[in-house]
This record gives C-alpha cells, structure tokens and sequence, in this order.
C-alpha cells in the first residue's frame, strides 16, 4: 500500500515521505473511546455539553438537568465500546470544571449482552454500585475539579454493552448532574481456545466408531466425537483428557458446539476438571472440578429454528491454572439416547500470567544485611542463586524484603510464585505480604502502600516436596486485585524455623495477565510521524489506538525495554542518532511504518512570531507551550504564551515578543475580547496544545474581537489564523485583516472533529455564502501600517456557538508557503510525481534521501508553473522501501 506523508511544512522549502512498502502488558485501560455508540439517559442537557463529553478524553463536561438534588430522576448513559465485548474491574470519574454540588453521589453500573439494549430496556445485571461516592471537596480538598476518583472491583462477566447511572449528586440543591469524564476500566474480552488440534488427547473409552473418535473434538471441523458408553439416564461418564500444547492455561470459558443429528445426544449433564500432575489420566490424577453444569440447556430449545452445529458458551471466573484438562459428560439430554455426541469443545482461557519483572529492574533492599553474593537483585535474576538477609531471624526478627520498580511500567498483579533456595528449609518465608503502590518514588520504609496479598501460614515446602523441596516453587492465584501499580513492596514477616538465623528465596515472580489484542478488531486510531525536533533536545512520539491493547515501541526494529505506553520520548536527538527509526506495534497484530526524528534548523525558516493563547475556564486550559516544542503549520519553536504565565485572559498586553530564532522582536501584542476558556484538543503534543486555549470572537462586524501588533518592521508579512471551537459547537467565523483589507470566511471545525483525525485543514472561502470548514487561515502580501498589523474576528453574535483564535502567527517576507501537495508513484513505470505551490516567477531546487541525511539534488533552477507546480522523478530504484523529497525554492 502506497501512502505519502507530509512531515515537514514551511515556506521556501518542503520535505515529503514517500513509503513504497508498507510494514506490516499489562495494566487495566479505559474500554471505551470517543466515538463509541453512546444513548442519553435524555435530552435534558446544553448543547455543547451533551452525553458524549463523557467519553471524549478531554477536560469538557457532560450535564444532565434531570438529576437535581435529592428527588430528581436518574441520568447517565448507556455506552457500547467499539472493541466488543469486555471484562470490567473497574470505575473512574473526573469531576467538572465546576458547582461541585453536581458532582454524583450514588452510581450505578450495569452490564447487558443483549442484541440492542436502551437506557430504558433491557436485560440489565448490576455490576458495581456506590451510595455513598466521597465528595470530591473532601477527597481533594485542596482543588476539587477535575480530580479523578478510582472504584475497583472484582472480576466480571464479559458485556457488550454497559449502563451508566447518576440516581443522586451530591448537593440536596443542585440543579443539575454533571461530570467532565467516566471510564470503564477492564480489557477486552478475547479469550481463545487454548487448545489446538493435535493437542495429546486420551478418550475416556475406545467405544467409538472409526471416524468420529475423540480428537473430532478438538479439530476445528464440524466433524463429531461420539462415544456409546453415556446412552440414556443410567449410561457411563465420557468424554475426554487433553493436554494444551501450548502449556499451562488459565481457564475462563467452556464453549460446546452441537453435531450434525440426533439432539437428544447432546450433553446435559457435564463437568470441567484440571490437573497439574505430571501425567494424568481418564481414571486417575489429581482432578480439580472448575465447572460443572448438570442442566446444560438443551439446544433445541436454544436455537428453536436451527439448533445443529450451534454453540453454547458458559464463563466463570479465572481459575487457577493447570497444564491438563478432563472434560466429562454424566448425562446427554434424552433418555432414549444411545450414545453422547458433540461436534467441537473449546477450553477457553489464555496463558498463565507472566512475570512483570525482569534483572535489572529497579530494586530496593529492605537493608544492607545480606552477604556481599546474595544480595536482593538475586530473587529477580531467573537464576538459581538466592537472595539472603538476617533480619528475619526465628520468630522474633525484623521484616526484610525489596521494593522493585517493573521497567515494563504499571502492572496489574495477580499472582505470586516463590522459588525455595538451596538449603535450610527454615529459613523459607512462612508470612509474606505484598503491596503496591503509585508514588513517584517509594522506598521500603515509605511511601503510600496498598495490600494486595497476605499469606500468614505458607504450607512448608517441605510438606508440598517431600522428596526434594529445594529450588521447587509453589505459587499463589488469584488476588482480589483489580488496581494496577507501579511499585511493589515484597515482605516476609516470619520464617518457617523459629531457630533460623535469617530469610531466604531463590526467586520471586509477580504475576499479571499481558492482554493479547485481537488483531481482528485491534487498530491504530494515530500513528507516530516523522517529528521535527531542536538539536539536543528529545523527540516524543504518539500513537492511539482503539482499544486496551498491548504496545511495544522499537527502534531499528528492536523492542525498547519498558517502552509499553502511548508514547516515547527518545533520547535527546543529536546528528549520529538522527538517522535511528522508531516504530510501534500492538503486540502480535501490527506495526507502524518506521519514522525518524528530524533535527529541525529554526534558521532555515522564515523568521515568524508564534502567539499562543493559553485559555482557561475549562477543557484543559491553561495549555501552555514549551520554548523548545516545534509545532504548527509553518513550522517553529519558541512560541509566545499569552500571557506568560497563569491562567489565560480576555484581553491583554505583551511587549517584547520572541521570534522564532529566539530573539527578542521589539513587538508587542494586544488582543480585546470578550471571554477566554479551553477548546478540548489536549496536550499531547505540540500542535494539540496550540489549539486548546483560546480567546472568543466578537458579536458582530462593529464589535469584533481584535489582535493588533505594533513596531512591525517594514515588509511583507504572512498570518497564520488557528481557529478551533469547543466541542459540540460548530461557529461561522468572519476573519478580516485590516492592513490588506482581506476577509475569509469559515465554519470552524470543533474539538471532537479535531481529535478523531488530528492535522491541519486550511479554509479559504472569500464569500461568506459559501464557507469552508476547517482550522486555520492564511493572509498573505500583507504590509504594515505606520507599524501596524490587525486582525478583528466576529460571529453571528447569538451565544450559542462563539467564534475562537486559539493560536497566531505572523511571518516575515512571504507571500505564500511552499508546501509538497501530494505524491504518487505510477507502479509500472516506477515513475513519482511530485506536486507543490510556486509562485510564477519562482524556480526550485528538487533532491531526493533515503535517510534524511545526505541529499541528492534531481534539478536545480526548475521553473515554476503558475501557482502549482509539478516534477517526475522517472524510474526509482525498485529496491528503495522509502524515499524522501525536499524542494527549496531559490
């Protein structure tokens, strides 16, 4: 797939990407996202703070007018996530901007897999519900408004669709619910059949026919396994023992799918076993029930219309794991029945939890008495050597242990394994404890710590390995833990031996689910770009995606260790790493194309001032810039804040404004309006912060908004408009510059618009009958007046959707910017067509890369056509995977 990339923007010179070959964990996450089908409990809420706010990942607000004080009716809203299916284990809530009195006092959450479902019907099932939520004052009483408030709870049934509902807000006066943010905390629901055809299989008995033999079972075919032993009432147990190939499992589902005839010899009556001994057998082992059904629903009556080659599922909660499984059927569901028959059976679960940890993790010893060689790093090691310590001594000794700190990053523990050390079974833990906690940096001995598991009697190892109990491991699942952590503090409270002169441990593991994404459903909403950066300073790159999917960042295709979050700040970028790729993939499914950081040159620009209006009021704002951030669409740093610092006004002054070669201009600024307040694109990059804060529009022609610059040098100038509204708000927008006597004419697009598909989209509309939509603007050929350069914006003036600039910028001696438009490569002739804007007396200098680094120049002197004009680059080499294009205008 061919796909052209404009990575760099600025007048006078342009860079494109063209890819000629496309490349193809473990904490809880949101499951939700913006744009998830979403019905309000009503209609009763403003229009620009509807129930979809509640989703947005942005610092808006939803409010609903029905639930007011202590007899109002419910709100909320039902949600279905987009990635299907999932498995809660928690709820967060961030409070509004505002009137905490509004803030939910008694929630409810409800689960529905029902086809359609509605706030008002439904097959609705309580999962988690709170009368008594804490006030937001007293939880964060030192600033309440947008605070988040966290509510775990065990492990649910998967849902499709969920049920959120306000029934009470805090305050007996309120006039309304209100909330800036809810997430559904979980993952998605993508258990598999863990076994695979092939898988050792014993059957309970020979008494089968030739070709529908037990394996049938497990082929993935709509073949059958049917045995004549369970015939009827008063017939012998069948079925099967299997070994899942791919190791020890974690069960939480049993999926049974009917054969071709003959409905009464479908089970009725069947039992789920497990066993981790060595080798087990139909008749004997060490069998554990998981599930049992003695009533299984009869497929007839499931699928009244068609009931053959139909599967039932039945789920129940994770089990602890085993390496073999027993499947059994007492019953089948007629009494005349001759024989048991069932066309597939799938073991559904995944494997076992992996350890977060890995050597070289950041550790803490709980003290420095250990000798020199068996020091605390050695229980992380995956090595047989032993961590020593002689606090713990008999039954009076002080506590010892570590805090470890998992490079991998948040982690959700589960489970627990202990791997006895060499000698001295007395010295193995007898009382052990583990806690997490989130604070920056913890130590042993503080910290804010949370009990996630306690054992104070672990059966002896000695007692589980009689015939040998050095270096076995016992392990321990399942926590009642639904929080994920970044630190975790191991304790042992007590040894086995009272006489036993110290602790130790060969090797501990904190064990946690990584969520496979289902790569059927997993994709990217954003991936990482190529990204300027200043020379000696670090790079961030981005990705989203659309759903709690596992991410590993690369660099020149190898994973970075740790490197698991939605983003990746590199190295500070210098000329011997410039040239280093880095790509993301959502672990098992895709991987991004490979994108560099370019060391961005501010000299080579055009020399601009960058105003950034910080906002305030709401959505994120204040959003301020960075001096060394790079952003917009003539690309520069060293941005002005307005103002400088705090919170965002209507109307202000700034003298002395930076350009941006970091140098102080002489210009000063002031801009008049009536309101300032945050537009909701964020902060995760550069250009999303320039679009947040913003400064609103005047009423009408006569009352406009203004932004008026003075000592402007003489010459010609460009101005660069960002205008992006709130959520939900879609303003029309007059955009005059007063010098150039210029006017354009915009819808302007809205925040949510903005974050489903990030970029920059220019409006050029001179008839105001026929406005365009988009986020900028541009006046070019403009010339100061005695110093002065103004620009007034206005609206229709009614209220209910006002006009923004969020961002501005003036740049000197251009009349109109230089920018690649697009690229295509014909595949026969291997030919690229390469088209940017000119002026029609320029002339241009084209050249080609591979590496962002050495350039090979195709023309020179190339003249332009008009105001668009193209090149072909006849023939590229077919080995080339990437290649880059710079024009510079001469």
């Amino acid at each position: 797939m061919l796909k052209s990339l404009n990575t760099l923007r600025r007048a006078g010179f342009a860079i494109c990407t063209l890819l000629l070959l496309q490349v193809t964990a473990y904490a809880q996450g949101d499951v939700t996202q913006p744009g998830d089908s979403i019905i309000a409990s009503s209609a009763n809420s403003p229009g620009s703070e509807a129930a979809p706010n509640a989703l947005d990942d942005q610092p808006t607000k939803y409010l609903n007018f029905d639930t007011v004080g202590i007899d109002g009716l419910p709100s909320g809203f039902v949600v279905t996530p987009g990635v299907g299916k999932t498995v809660l284990s928690g709820l967060a809530m961030q409070s509004a901007n505002d009137a905490p009195e509004r803030d939910p006092k008694w929630v409810r959450l409800e689960g529905s897999n029902d086809e359609t479902p509605n706030w008002l019907e439904g097959d609705w099932t309580v999962i988690y519900e709170n009368q008594n939520v804490p006030p937001w004052s007293t939880e964060f009483p030192a600033d309440d408004r947008f605070q988040t408030q966290t509510f775990e709870f065990g492990v649910q049934i998967p849902y499709l669709h969920y049920r959120w509902t306000v029934v009470e807000v805090q305050g007996e006066t309120a006039n309304s619910m209100q909330i800036a943010e809810v997430e559904f905390l979980g993952k998605a629901y993508s258990q598999k059949d863990v076994t695979q055809p092939g898988d050792p299989i014993i059957a309970s008995s020979a008494n089968s026919p030739g070709s529908e033999a037990a394996p049938n079972a497990l082929d993935n075919q709509p073949t059958k396994y049917l045995n004549f032993d369970t015939v009827g009432i008063d017939g012998l147990p069948s079925g099967f023992v299997v070994t899942p190939g791919v190791g020890k499992t974690v069960l939480s589902g049993l999926a049974m799918q009917s054969a071709n005839d003959a409905p009464d010899r479908d089970p009725k009556w069947v039992r789920l076993e497990g066993s981790n001994d060595e080798a087990p057998n139909w008749l004997e082992g060490n069998w554990t029930v998981i599930y049992e059904n003695e009533n299984v629903p009869a497929w007839s009556t499931e699928f009244p219309t068609g009931d053959r080659f139909q599967t039932q599922t039945f789920e129940f909660g994770d089990q602890n794991p085993y390496l073999h499984y027993r499947w059994t059927v007492l019953e089948v569901q007629g009494e005349g029945a001759n024989s048991m028959q069932i066309a597939e059976v799938e073991f559904l679960g995944q494997s076992v939890p992996v350890d977060v940890t890995q050597p070289g993790d950041s550790l803490i010893a709980s003290s420095g008495n250990s000798p020199g060689s068996e020091a605390a790093p050695n229980a992380l090691d995956n090595q047989p050597t032993k961590y020593l310590n002689f606090d713990t001594v008999g039954i009076d000794g002080l506590p010892s242990g570590f805090v470890v700190t998992p490079a991998v990053g948040e982690t959700n523990v589960v489970g627990l394994t202990m791997q006895s050390a060499n000698d001295a079974p007395e010295r193995d833990p007898l009382s052990i404890r583990l806690e997490g906690s989130n604070d920056t940096e913890p130590s042993w001995e503080s910290g804010n710590w949370e009990v996630i598991y306690e054992n104070e009697e672990i059966t002896p190892w000695s007692t589980l390995f009689p015939t040998g109990d050095r270096f076995q491991t016992q392990e321990f699942y399942f926590f009642d833990n639904a929080k994920s952590y970044l630190h975790y503090r191991w304790t042992v409270l007590q040894v086995q031996g009272e006489a036993a002169n110290s602790m130790q441990i060969a090797e501990v593991e904190l064990l946690a689910f990584s969520t496979s994404a289902d790569c059927d459903l997993a994709d990217f909403l954003i991936k990482p770009v190529e990204t300027p950066v200043l020379l000696g300073e670090s790079a961030e790159f981005f990705t989203k995606v659309n759903g709690p999917w596992p991410l590993q960042w690369h660099k020149n295709g190898e994973p970075i260790p740790g490197a698991i979050q939605a983003s990746y700040k590199t190295d500070t970028i210098n000329a011997e790493n410039a040239g280093d790729e880095y790509s993301v993939e959502i672990v098992g499914c895709e991987t991004s194309e490979p994108v560099k950081a370019v060391i961005f040159q501010p000299n080579s620009q055009p020399v601009s001032i960058g105003i950034n209006f910080v906002g305030g009021g709401a959505n994120g704002a204040p959003t301020s810039v960075e001096a060394a951030d790079v952003g917009g669409v003539s690309l520069q740093a060293y941005w002005n804040n307005l103002p400088p610092d705090g919170a965002g006004v209507a109307s202000g002054l700034q003298d002395n404004l930076l350009n941006s070669r970091n140098e102080d201009s002489g210009v000063t600024v002031e801009w008049i309006s009536g309101n300032t307040w945050g537009a909701g694109t964020g902060t995760s990059n550069t250009d999303a912060k320039l679009l947040n804060g913003l400064i609103e529009g005047g009423d009408s022609e006569g009352t406009p908004s203004t932004i008026t610059f003075t000592n402007v040098p003489d010459g010609t100038y460009s101005m660069l408009v960002y205008s992006v509204a709130r959520p939900l708000e879609f303003p029309s927008v007059d955009f005059e510059q007063v010098e150039s006597s210029q006017k354009i004419f915009m819808t302007e697009e809205n925040a949510d618009a903005y974050n489903s598909e990030p970029g920059y989209r220019q409006v050029t509309s001179i008839d105001s009958e026929n406005r365009g939509t988009g986020n900028y603007v541009r006046f070019d050929d403009i010339i100061p007046a005695e110093g002065t350069v103004t620009l007034n914006f206005w609206d229709l003036g009614d209220g209910a959707a006002n006009s923004t600039v969020n961002a501005l910028q003036l740049i000197e001696g251009v009349s109109q910017e230089l920018e690649i438009t697009s690229i295509d490569i014909d595949p026969g002739s291997r030919n690229i067509t390469i088209t940017w804007t000119s002026r029609e007396t320029g002339r241009y200098i084209i050249e080609r890369s591979t590496d962002l680094l050495n350039w090979d120049e195709l023309d020179d002197s190339y003249p332009a056509n008009g105001d668009s004009t193209t090149y072909i680059d006849a023939g590229v080499f077919g080995d080339l995977s990437k290649v880059f294009y710079r024009v510079t205008e001469e």
